[in-house]
């Protein structure tokens, strides 16, 4: 059991990273309350986890590094089974992606939820940027978040599902925006 509580957070390549691997898979963990900023790369990474709590944390990329920070990502959640809760976080200045979600509820049933998230707000990328990502990620409840994806002129999506494999998505009562001048869409299947 980890949780990391209420900590301001600045600067480094990431901010917080917890990995574990499919053999010894993180339980037990929270992130609750942190405030992270001046990230290069990442704001948090949490790979290989079984029920993972983020709620209530707030990111902000840092906006100096050239190509390194166009390409940064606000919150990127890997290989996580057995439900999982990610609500009330904030994600702003991303480079092309708020946040990422990979590889979720892949063999489990048990649903979680994506709740009451602030996206966006000062996408960095010129080119391509992407608000919040489901990726091979199943059984989970999407409900009253809000995403503005403001930059990315050849190519970006608020909300988008990619992967064949994900399903069983509840999307609901969500505020989805691409106010970028490019070819973009607010949700893209």
């Amino acid at each position: 059991n980890l949780q990391i509580l209420n900590n301001q957070i600045i600067g480094g390549y990431t901010n917080i990273r917890i990995t574990g691997s499919a053999a010894d898979a993180n339980s037990g963990l929270v992130l609750d309350g942190n405030i992270m900023s001046e990230a290069l790369a990442y704001g948090v990474v949490v790979m290989e986890a079984t029920a993972p709590v983020l709620n209530f944390n707030s990111v902000t990329m840092r906006t100096t590094g050239g190509f390194a920070s166009q390409r940064n990502t606000g919150m990127l959640v890997q290989n996580v089974e057995g439900g999982f809760t990610f609500t009330r976080n904030r994600v702003l200045n991303a480079g092309s992606t708020g946040v990422y979600l990979n590889g979720i509820n892949r063999s489990s049933s048990i649903r979680g939820v994506v709740a009451n998230n602030m996206i966006g707000g000062g996408f960095q990328n010129p080119t391509r940027a992407d608000g919040l990502v489901f990726n091979a990620a199943s059984h989970l409840d999407v409900w009253y978040n809000s995403v503005n994806l403001d930059n990315g002129l050849v190519r970006g999506m608020a909300l988008e599902i990619s992967g064949a494999s994900s399903r069983e998505l509840n999307i609901l009562n969500n505020n989805l925006a691409y106010t970028a001048t490019g070819n973009g869409h607010a949700l893209y299947n």
